[in-house]
């Protein structure tokens, strides 16, 4: 999905001010629990088509994600058994690789799986380190944190194209920029914003910094992959 340098970093702002949210005749007031569903499912403005339509949703039952797929899709249903339904979007929350096969196999071509993955963690970095992992990835990828090149393997050993890693900040509950990772441009523009105090312009030095060694990933752990299935 191509993105302009600016535009490639999607605010809360702007997606709550499209009208592809809902059907036209859902009222334009809305209450700020609506506001809220909405707001955090803004990732949806990432795909081709904002409306949702099928949804398969693997995760835990509680949280403000599966009530607001629920609220804004024509179906939705959570995955705890062999189903034989067809999807269009598979949603992944906090789920391993193992669930990625699954996912694969239940949306219909052309679907899209949304995964909010684990946090990362320092054990990880340190056994990929050991293990001496590489893959042989597009140049594209070459700024994304390494532990990510193998989450990107498995999707297209899988039959997944069109892989996107974002960084939901400063969470996935309260997000209010959703920035690309393999956007070389959308991450310069992120991290090289002209700030108005030194506290700022200090932080976000050293998140210029992190991102550069790979640090990044495991300071900063609110990461999504959107991929569609070939």
């Amino acid at each position: 999905m191509a993105l302009s340098t600016e535009k490639a970093i999607l605010t809360s702002e702007s997606a709550a001010s499209n009208k592809a949210v809902a059907p036209e005749n859902r009222t334009t007031r809305r209450s700020d629990q609506d506001l809220q569903l909405a707001r955090r499912i803004d990732w949806r403005f990432l795909l081709p088509e904002p409306y949702l339509r099928r949804v398969a949703y693997f995760g835990p039952k509680g949280g403000t994600l599966p009530t607001a797929l629920k609220h804004f899709s024509e179906s939705f249903q959570i995955i705890s058994a062999d189903e034989n339904a067809k999807f269009d979007l598979a949603v992944l929350r906090l789920r391993e690789i193992a669930d990625l096969a699954k996912a694969h196999a239940l949306l219909a071509p052309g679907g899209f799986l949304y995964w909010e993955m684990q946090p990362l963690s320092w054990a990880a970095l340190l056994r990929h380190r050991a293990n001496g992992a590489t893959y042989a990835l597009p140049k594209r990828w070459q700024r994304v944190p390494n532990l990510f090149h193998e989450h990107v393997a498995v999707l297209e050993r899988l039959g997944f194209a069109d892989i996107q890693i974002h960084w939901q900040r400063p969470n996935f509950e309260g997000c209010l920029e959703i920035i690309p990772m393999n956007e070389t441009t959308a991450l310069d523009y992120a991290f090289g914003r002209p700030r108005s105090d030194l506290a700022s312009r200090v932080k976000f030095a050293a998140g210029k910094g992190m991102m550069q060694s790979g640090l990044l990933a495991y300071l900063t752990p609110c990461f999504s992959l959107l991929a569609r299935k070939r």
